[in-house]
């Protein structure tokens, strides 16, 4: 991961990066949940890999959400860009000098670097997760600090269990010479990767969740939006707002940026109404997105309702929704597992829960007749 350019507005949780540095000392593994935008990568790239840089360890980050269609060749990528990284000097004419040259960019402009010489490379993606993970840590004179980003990724689907199986093995190869960062932002995704007794990282890494802002965040915000505008905010609606956005520092920054722009709001009432209709207009492109069936959406109502979803009022409340003379309850409970898989539904209490409350309160609004 590259330096992050300094951002003022940033929040430091420093001594919390220091504690699970000092905690990986002792576990050979962690893992950190927290929901998506609620500053998990902004923690890692601005806390914690920078206290892993102060304490002496070789950084290597891969966020695997760039390419979820291939998790072994984002990792694969991953490896080879960082091995590139430490043995090619930073330099245009170091690169040159160094590596071979086998192609000309088109008009000219750069040019196109070779694979550096290491010999013979196995043909498939699965083995080349061990391949080049062993040449950086060959490469690397620091201990390694391996950070991967939304690992549940590994173990979305049972296609992707070879790659988890491939990626302890080469893990494993290496003791505790790797020192292992995971985060993520599904729980029950984690939870089949980790807990799961047939899964190949079964009890690898030890699970934590990221802890939640105080106010001292928001207090924070409001002391940098005074500096930078000359308008003071009331830090107790900020904080009113913080926990109604569910404490999830992206929607309130964006709730804090467009109020930089209005050149003399104060009005944080109104932000925070604009705020939800952003959030509100997310969930429905979500949710269209997912290209639910109606079974699928009157599951999905149900479950944000709270109601049981394989009940002979269910089914028969599916029946009016499809058209169908009957609705059996395997298929309700395969169209739960299908909003499960999809992310859009956690699991709760030996049941389900919509994942974002703003996509609950659509689904609400969607179907008003299971209020009654």
């Amino acid at each position: 991961m590259a330096p992050e350019r300094i951002d003022p507005w940033h929040y430091p949780r420093t001594e919390y990066a220091e504690s699970l540095l000092g905690l990986l000392k002792v576990v050979p593994a962690l893992t950190l949940y927290s929901p998506r935008r609620t500053g998990k990568t902004q923690f890692v790239s601005r806390d914690l890999i920078p206290a892993a840089r102060r304490s002496g360890y070789e950084d290597l980050y891969i966020d695997l959400w760039q390419n979820k269609a291939d998790v072994a060749q984002r990792l694969v990528n991953g490896f080879r860009q960082k091995l590139d990284a430490i043995q090619v000097p930073s330099s245009r004419a170091g690169k040159t000098l160094n590596q071979e040259v086998t192609g000309v960019r088109a008009l000219g402009f750069g040019i196109q670097l070779g694979d550096a010489p290491t010999g013979y490379v196995p043909p498939d993606t699965l083995s080349q997760i061990q391949y080049w993970l062993d040449a950086v840590v060959n490469a690397c004179d620091k201990p390694l600090f391996l950070v991967i980003d939304e690992a549940q990724q590994i173990a979305a689907t049972d296609k992707d269990q070879n790659v988890a199986a491939a990626l302890r093995s080469a893990l494993q190869a290496h003791g505790h010479g790797i020192t292992q960062f995971f985060t993520g932002s599904s729980q029950d995704q984690l939870a089949r990767m980790f807990d799961d007794a047939a899964a190949p990282f079964y009890q690898h890494a030890q699970r934590l969740d990221l802890p939640s802002f105080d106010r001292d965040f928001t207090d924070s915000i409001a002391g940098h939006f005074e500096r930078s505008t000359g308008r003071t905010l009331d830090l107790d609606a900020l904080w009113d707002a913080f926990m109604s956005l569910d404490t999830r520092p992206g929607p309130f920054r964006e709730m804090i940026n467009a109020m930089m722009i209005d050149h003399a709001s104060t009005d944080i009432a109104a932000a925070l109404q604009s705020q939800h209709h952003v959030e509100n207009e997310r969930s429905r492109q979500m949710l269209i997105s997912k290209d639910l069936s109606p079974l699928q959406m009157a599951v999905a109502a149900r479950i944000a309702y709270g109601l049981d979803i394989a009940g002979q009022s269910a089914l028969a409340y599916y029946a009016t929704i499809t058209g169908e003379s009957r609705v059996h309850i395997t298929t309700a409970q395969r169209a739960a597992t299908h909003l499960w898989n999809s992310g859009l539904v956690q699991k709760r209490n030996r049941g389900y829960a919509i994942s974002s409350n703003h996509v609950s309160e659509l689904l609400r609004e969607r179907f008003p007749e299971l209020n009654e």
